[in-house]
C-alpha cells in the first residue's frame, strides 16, 4: 500500500504489544474481583480498601495501564510521523494527551492500595478514589475511542473497516463518559474496552503486515513484473 513507511511499522508492533499489555490487563484486573469504580459509585470504599490493601496484583494492573497509556502515545507519535496528516497529527496529540493524564491517575489508584493500611483514610479515599475513577474513564476514551478514530483517517494504510472501528470505538468512549453520572447506564461504558483493544489490534495486524510493506508501495510493481520494467 503506498505510503507505508518504516514509521508504520514501528507503530504497527506498538499497537500490537500495547494490545497484549491492555489485555493481559483486563484478564488480571478481572481476576483480581474487586473494582476501585464500583466503590465509589456504591460508597462501599471502606470494603475496598479493606480487599486491596497490599494487593500487589492491583499495583502490577495499574502498571500495566500506565504501560498500555505510554506505548499508544508512542505509537501514534510514529504514525503521525510516517503519514504526515492533520488527522494523524491531531490523533497522536489525543493519545499524548490521555497519556499524560494515565500517569497520575494511576499512581493515584496505586496509592489508595498503600493508603488501604490505614483504616482511617476511608474519607480521603473516597475523594481521590472519585477523581481517579473519573480520571480513568476520560484517559480511557481518549486513548481508546478518540485517537484511534482520527488515526484510522490519517492516511490510506487504514482500510474502509478500520475507519468505521475508529469511529465506533470513538462513539464508545463518548458514551462511557456520557453515563459515568447514571449508575443504571455505566455497564455501557465498557464497550470501549472492547473495541479499543480491537482496534489495537487490527492497526498494528495492518500496519506491520508484509503484504503492505513499503517494498511493494515503492516499487509500485506488481509481483510478475521485472523489476528493471517496472520504472518504465
Amino acid at each position: 500500500m503506498k505510503g507505508m513507511t518504516r514509521e508504520h511499522r514501528i507503530a504497527g508492533a506498538l499497537y500490537l504489544l500495547a494490545a497484549a499489555v491492555v489485555i493481559g490487563g483486563m484478564v488480571l484486573y478481572a481476576s483480581i474481583g474487586i473494582d476501585l469504580e464500583e466503590a465509589v459509585r456504591d460508597g462501599t470504599m471502606a470494603s475496598y480498601l479493606e480487599a486491596a490493601s497490599g494487593s500487589a496484583a492491583l499495583v502490577l494492573n495499574y502498571g500495566m495501564w500506565i504501560v498500555t497509556a505510554l506505548l499508544v502515545a508512542l505509537g501514534s507519535v510514529a504514525l503521525a510521523v510516517g503519514s504526515r496528516t492533520l488527522a494523524s497529527a491531531l490523533g497522536a496529540a489525543v493519545a499524548v494527551i490521555a497519556a499524560a493524564v494515565a500517569l497520575p491517575t494511576y499512581l493515584l489508584a496505586m496509592t489508595l492500595v498503600v493508603a488501604a493500611a490505614d483504616e482511617g483514610a476511608v474519607d480521603l479515599a473516597s475523594v481521590l478514589g472519585w477523581m481517579a475513577s473519573r480520571a480513568d474513564w476520560t484517559t480511557t476514551a481518549l486513548l481508546l475511542g478518540l485517537a484511534p478514530a482520527l488515526l484510522s483517517w490519517s492516511g490510506p494504510w487504514a482500510p474502509g473497516w478500520m475507519r468505521l472501528l475508529g469511529v465506533a470505538s470513538a462513539a464508545c468512549g463518548a458514551v462511557a463518559i456520557a453515563v459515568l453520572p447514571i449508575e443504571s447506564l455505566a455497564p455501557a461504558g465498557y464497550a470501549v474496552l472492547v473495541t479499543g483493544p480491537m482496534w489495537l489490534l487490527a492497526a498494528g495486524v495492518v500496519l506491520v503486515s508484509p503484504s503492505r510493506g513499503v517494498a511493494r508501495a515503492a516499487g509500485g510493481a506488481g509481483p510478475s513484473t521485472p523489476p528493471d520494467r517496472s520504472r518504465h
